[in-house]
Formats: structure tokens, C-alpha cells, sequence
């Protein structure tokens, strides 16, 4: 069985170096996702935490966390909105995050945004 620490590192890897060696960690995110929107946020802002690098966030955010917000926004928002108050990394993943005006959670995500003095960085590019 593996450790959090060597799932959490597996699927960061898989960003840069998408080998069989390390996929079994994208296909356990995947189940954690489709298993329980409760445990995939637990996991999802613990993966967060073990970020190291800008790069690694905004992979996180393109993966489980615009899974997340676009499939179960009402459980989710509150939740990562919650952990933003208080984490940095989890503002910046939120920043990273690509959504719709169609998408639920948009107006929300963007109002959080714009309370940090986010949205015009993220507007900007």
C-alpha cells in the first residue's frame, strides 16, 4: 500500500512525465472523483498543501479542481472558498481554475476573485 506523500508525488508527476510508472495515480484521482465529491475535496486540498511549485497548482486546478467545481459546485465552492480564506495555494489554484460564464459556480468564482484582487490578474491572460 502506498503512502499519501507517494500518491500525492505520482500524480504530480504525471503533468511532466505521463508513464506507466506513474499513472496509476491519475487513474486513482479519477476513482476518487467519480467515488465521493467528500473525499475527492479532502484529497484534492491536501494534494494542494503538497504543492511545491506554481506549475504543480495550476495542474491541480485544471484536474480535480475544475472536476470538482464544474460536477458538484454546491458541495465544493463553499468548501474551497473556505480553505482560500486561509491558504494562499488555495487561492492561487482557484485563480488557476478555467471556467465558463455558463458553469454554475462562475459568478461565485469570480466574485471570490474579484475580492482578493484576483480577477484582473486572471482576466488578463
Amino acid at each position: 500500500m502506498r503512502s499519501r506523500e507517494e500518491f500525492f508525488a505520482a500524480y504530480l508527476k504525471t503533468r511532466s512525465t505521463p508513464n506507466d510508472d506513474v499513472f496509476w495515480a491519475y487513474e486513482e484521482m479519477r476513482k476518487i472523483l467519480e467515488r465521493s465529491a467528500g473525499d475527492a475535496i479532502d484529497v484534492t486540498l491536501a494534494l494542494i498543501d503538497a504543492c511545491e511549485t506554481d506549475e504543480q497548482l495550476c495542474y491541480v486546478a485544471a484536474g480535480p479542481v475544475e472536476d470538482l467545481l464544474c460536477a458538484h459546485a454546491e458541495i465544493a465552492f463553499p468548501i474551497f472558498a473556505n480553505a482560500s480564506r486561509g491558504s494562499p495555494k488555495v487561492r492561487f489554484t482557484l485563480r488557476s481554475v478555467i471556467l465558463e460564464e455558463s458553469d454554475e459556480v462562475y459568478p461565485q468564482w469570480k466574485a471570490l476573485l474579484v475580492e482578493y484582487g484576483l480577477w484582473e490578474a486572471w482576466h488578463a491572460e
